[in-house]
């Protein structure tokens, strides 16, 4: 998911690539981004942030898949790791499948308590969008993003996976710090069969988008509310965000909605738990080829 940790995870993953391949395990660069992130292939397949993906990004899929098969048989490893959060937006799935058809696929996913990650979502909204179309605050932030059904509906994201790729395919995992130690990299290493490797790197992660005090997303959001000049916001922003100290008080959400959001999610967790996988045994990827064609 978005705000689950990918930045951190797709990052790291690119900083560490010869680790990685000592392993037998390849974070492709074919298909990445600026952002170490395989955004590339998402946007190619039909899945977008707002807008559909670009005339030439769609003209791009016929390359990549090749692309893809060459490097990781170049590569010599048994295991390819591919990262992009924009995978959770809608799209076709059956596309997904068919691209990596030539490869024996799993899919890991992330997801991250409701409460915290409303918060987060807000935060990020904040930081980035300059005249909003909701109201300032986090209750209207909430308010306006839920008119559309899909946002937050976990369960929903996990059974539209598992009706391509089956629930036996589908690793899902939280996104909590008491569960991801040391690091969420290490949990997906583990997860995906690479205990070895993540306690190897798991510990060196940096940290990515840092969490701003609540004072100062405030300021922010009222900033990006008001009519100013567009140099003048950014600027304005910019400043707030680099701010060395923070003020971390109680966050914006309220306990009784801190309650409300788990309660009424409580069903779908268990759900999801009860019908996903929770990690890759090693022995399941260790004796089969990546391409099957």
């Amino acid at each position: 998911m978005h705000k689950a940790g990918s930045s951190a995870i797709q990052k790291t993953l690119a900083l560490r690539e010869r680790a990685l391949r000592r392993h037998g395990l390849l974070y492709p660069r074919t298909g990445r981004v600026a952002s170490q992130a395989h955004h590339l292939i998402s946007h190619a397949l039909g899945f977008s942030q707002g807008t559909p993906p670009s005339i030439k990004f769609r003209s791009q899929l016929k390359d990549l898949g090749p692309k893809l098969e060459h490097e990781a048989r170049k590569s010599g490893c048994h295991t390819l790791l591919v990262s992009s959060e924009v995978f959770t937006n809608r799209g076709d799935i059956a596309k997904v499948q068919e691209f990596f058809s030539g490869f024996d696929t799993y899919v890991l996913i992330y997801l991250r308590r409701h409460d915290h990650w409303w918060a987060s979502c807000y935060s990020q909204g904040v930081k980035t969008v300059a005249n909003p179309p909701w109201s300032a605050g986090f209750d209207n932030y909430m308010a306006y993003q839920r008119r559309h059904p899909h946002k937050g509906n976990y369960r929903g994201l996990v059974d539209r996976w598992a009706a391509v790729f089956g629930a036996s395919r589908l690793i899902v995992r939280p996104y909590e710090s008491g569960q991801n130690k040391p690091s969420i990299v290490a949990d997906v290493l583990d997860s995906t069969g690479f205990a070895e490797l993540g306690r190897e790197i798991g510990a060196q992660v940096g940290v990515y988008n840092r969490s701003l005090g609540e004072c100062e997303i405030a300021v922010i959001d009222a900033i990006q509310h008001a009519e100013l000049d567009k140099g003048l916001r950014k600027r304005l922003v910019k400043a707030i965000i680099a701010r060395p100290t923070q003020s971390k008080n109680n966050g914006y959400v309220s306990p009784a909605l801190r309650l409300q959001l788990i309660e009424e999610n409580l069903a779908d967790y268990r759900y999801i738990a009860e019908t996903t996988s929770v990690r890759l045994n090693r022995m399941e990827i260790g004796k089969i080829p990546v391409l099957t064609r």
